[in-house]
């Protein structure tokens, strides 16, 4: 079979992830649906996957992801579970954490501070905390008057983690010294908080319509510094990143990326797009940028709707796109030993193994015209009582019905 490379065709199969870890230059993740792990090499340009499924125990879907030393952990989308991977040999082992709530939307933040996992909830009121090194969990509490506000996002500043609202005019910080928690009381009502920031002063913090918002932690004030709503329209904002003096705003729906420079208070709407940069179409309504990790040159970027990847340099603020490039093995042909198997894979857009090692994502607009008219023509013979006639030898070979087999050689030969 030939998965096709169409003159006019720029949708890549999706590594879909909502967040990364980089680690020695590269970035590894979980695919957001599949809890498939993928690594990304820049400098080979190169995206595979990084093991058999057969090491995985289940398949489920992934949202926050940490790196802490030589591993990296991942949050089920379920909250469920936290499944940790040994960056070096790709061992994966799964611990219950049990912040299940609703089957997504249940994390605000995931952070590695103390030697410690701090999972912090968005609705059920408390702070897991993993011990890497025995494995254990405990809760601890948010305090009372905060228990039943729903948080957003946050970071860590100082050796403190800042928990921001979704709308509010309270902060929650927790101490993992201590651990305990201070509450700060702000004069701003906060609203629709997407994504917070470290900045040198304290925190940035900005909303899906496009309000920029400091928090100075030394003085307990907050101030709006800047607002993009008149150029959103009915776009969002997902991330801000600090860079050089500069605040870069990045799409959540929309595709316009905007400046605001903390020197002059200004706004500017950002080119930086590639001429040949493709979005999902089934994907329109996701929000571009979600989740990224970071070394200290650049931010990394987890992409869940395009054919590219993002970096931005820290100090420059150049943006480095990244093309989805090879799959691995590349440029191949594959013999399909189950073709039944085969369609069904592609019916359920589910990763097909090739080789030891190596799964590839199908989905059926992938495949050129002619094997698209061949998996149509094929997928026919599903709905057939006794198919075991027609996908013979455990599904190797396939034998067409007399009335059928002129049909079925000339769609072979269009190939």
């Amino acid at each position: 079979w030939n998965k096709g490379k169409r003159k006019d065709d720029r949708k890549l199969v999706l590594f879909s992830s909502r967040d990364g870890i980089v680690y020695k230059g590269k970035m590894i993740f979980m695919t957001e649906e599949q809890s498939l792990p993928v690594i990304l090499d820049y400098e080979s340009k190169k995206i595979r996957y990084i093991c058999q499924l057969e090491r995985l125990k289940k398949m489920a879907p992934i949202d926050l992801e940490i790196g802490y030393k030589h591993f990296g952990y991942f949050l089920e989308m379920s909250g469920e579970h936290v499944i940790e991977c040994n960056l070096e040999t790709f061992k994966f082992q799964y611990f219950p954490i049990d912040c299940h709530q609703t089957e997504d939307n249940n994390f605000a933040l995931v952070t590695a501070e103390k030697d410690q996992i701090l999972i912090f909830t968005r609705e059920q009121g408390k702070l897991v905390i993993f011990e890497p090194e025995t494995k254990e969990r405990r809760e601890v509490a948010y305090p009372a008057e905060m228990a039943d506000i729903c948080f957003t996002c946050g970071c860590c500043c100082n050796h403190q983690i800042f928990l921001i609202p979704k709308s509010g005019d309270r902060i929650l910080s927790y101490l993992p010294d201590t651990e305990t928690y201070k509450i700060y009381h702000l004069d701003v009502f906060i609203e629709n908080s997407i994504h917070a920031i470290m900045a040198e002063a304290g925190i940035y913090i900005v909303s899906t319509d496009g309000v920029i918002y400091e928090f100075n932690i030394n003085e307990q004030k907050i101030q709006q510094l800047a607002l993009v709503k008149e150029q959103l329209k009915s776009d969002t904002v997902s991330r801000i990143l600090p860079v050089n003096r500069k605040l870069l705003m990045l799409p959540g729906r929309g595709q316009h990326f905007y400046q605001f420079d903390l020197e002059e208070k200004i706004i500017t709407e950002l080119t930086v797009l590639p001429q040949d940069i493709h979005f999902d179409e089934k994907r329109k309504l996701w929000s571009k940028f979600y989740g990224y990790c970071e070394d200290s040159t650049y931010y990394y970027l987890a992409n869940r709707v395009s054919n590219y990847y993002l970096r931005i340099n820290k100090n420059t603020g150049e943006f480095l796109w990244t093309l989805r490039l090879s799959r691995l093995p590349d440029e191949k042909s594959y013999v399909v030993r189950d073709i039944r198997a085969f369609l069904q894979t592609i019916q359920k857009e589910a990763p097909y193994q090739i080789g030891k090692s190596y799964f590839e994502p199908l989905r059926f607009e992938e495949f050129d015209r002619p094997s698209q008219d061949l998996l149509m023509f094929l997928r026919g013979f599903l709905t057939t009582k006794d198919d075991s006639l027609i996908f013979q030898n455990a599904g190797r070979h396939i034998a067409f019905p007399a009335s059928l087999l002129e049909e079925g050689v000339t769609r072979l030969m269009e190939l």
